[in-house]
């Protein structure tokens, strides 16, 4: 059943989509894909080096920057559907549903919830999309796949919607050429990268090498690094993959963020000295992964206590989160993380600003603490400083929200887990 969108809402300069009637939904198809996997990981989510601040605001472009590609203005989802993924940028977010459709909301400089201009604090279908089995929200851009292409939309500042010659922006999707049989896709800060059935390509952002292939020149088409990988992550400056059943990360290691025990810089895979690894998720200076006895280890940028040891000291090799077991995914944001652990309930840790740990205060904690009101949760993303999460085919969203971010038709942040305003 369709339900008018806001009228008005008392927030300065934000327009809601919607005023009268929202429009029918918009194209798509959105069928098929019931097998569809998630993206747990945190899409990229602040600033280059070295201030953590946010990433150049592409709704602030000069005069004589060029307009977005011209779209559709998408429609309003017209009835909560069953949702079996859930991915996290900077300040957006989007869904992944049982049919195969992907819905986004929250902040739209780019273009990056497929739909025309302005933020929206709801979800609505991103047109041309259908069958989609993986989603991956990057810093300003977001991709898919759909019949196993890629597909992204979004910010392009440094190529990252892989499209030689491309628009700066686009709301539109569009497949990503040269990438036959893809398996899987990580957006993180103005980079992406996919597997394939046999390699791993990555394209985009390349100033600290997280591209992997021994270059800081930047890629607007898909570049191969190389054969063997499964897991994957894209963080802001560095790149992680399980490449023959080994941990590898390379690109950016100011903090120790690639997990070497060196915070030199790496153009091209080097080894992590941790085996059995599940779940890879990569942030802005740090990194976590999930490994087979459920333990969960992070490394690199720790001021915030977002790598949940219990200090604030910076470690350049993987250390144990205290207190977390049976984990089976995790997701690392700007200066918090998160995990699925035994039951489907989810642990956070680390800055709690915004109140994206979830736990119904905005006190920091650098050891996991219990979200509130979470159980059964099968997805899980973190980003910039909100996270959210998937339990019982339903999405839930906490901590920052002036951008809209958390979906709930308000920009009022949230300590506690808050479901989405379908």
């Amino acid at each position: 059943m369709l339900r008018p969108g806001p009228c008005l809402l008392l927030i300065p300069l934000i327009v809601f989509a919607g005023c009268s009637s929202p429009p029918a939904e918009a194209g798509g198809g959105d069928g098929g894909g019931t097998d569809a996997e998630i993206d747990t990981e945190a899409a990229d989510t602040a600033a280059p080096p070295p201030v953590d601040s946010g990433a150049p605001d592409v709704s602030t472009d000069s005069a004589d920057t060029p307009p977005p590609e011209p779209c559709t203005p998408s429609g309003r989802a017209p009835e909560e559907p069953a949702v079996v993924g859930v991915s996290a940028g900077a300040r957006h977010a989007c869904a992944l549903t049982d049919k195969g459709a992907v819905l986004c909301w929250g902040n739209n400089s780019a273009g990056q919830l497929g739909s025309c201009g302005v933020p929206l604090a709801y979800p609505v279908t991103v047109a041309g999309i259908s069958g989609a089995t993986r989603l991956s929200a990057g810093e300003a851009h977001t991709c898919a796949i759909a019949g196993a292409s890629v597909w992204c939309w979004g910010s392009n500042y440094s190529g990252e919607l892989g499209r030689p010659s491309g628009p700066i922006r686009s709301p539109v999707a569009k497949e990503v050429a040269g990438l036959a049989a893809a398996v899987d896709v990580r957006a993180g800060y103005r980079g992406t990268c996919a597997t394939t059935s046999t390699e791993l390509h990555c394209w985009g952002l390349n100033d600290f090498g997280q591209i992997g292939n021994g270059t800081t020149a930047s890629a607007d088409s898909p570049i191969t690094v190389v054969s063997g990988a499964t897991r994957i992550t894209r963080g802001d400056y560095h790149t992680c993959a399980v490449i023959a059943g080994a941990l590898k990360c390379w690109g950016g290691n100011t903090y120790g963020q690639i997990g070497d025990g060196s915070t030199t810089s790496r153009p091209t895979p080097v080894p992590v000295t941790l085996s059995g690894v599940t779940d890879i998720s990569a942030g802005v200076y740090s990194s976590c992964a999930v490994t087979t006895d459920g333990a969960v280890r992070c490394w690199g940028r720790n001021d915030d206590g977002q790598l949940g040891d219990g200090t604030k000291t910076n470690r350049a090799a993987p250390v144990v989160v205290g207190g977390v077991s049976g984990a089976t995914a995790v997701s690392v944001g700007a200066r918090h993380a998160c995990a699925i652990t035994t039951g489907g309930a989810i642990s956070c840790w680390g800055a709690n600003d915004h109140g994206q740990l979830g736990i119904g205060s905005t006190t920091d904690s650098p050891t996991p603490v219990g979200v509130t009101g979470i159980a059964g949760a099968t997805a899980l993303a973190a980003g910039r400083d909100f996270t959210c999460a998937v339990a019982a085919s339903k999405v839930s969203c906490w901590g920052a929200n002036g951008s809209m971010q958390l979906g709930d038709g308000t920009n009022v942040d949230r300590s506690a887990p808050t479901a989405i305003a379908w």
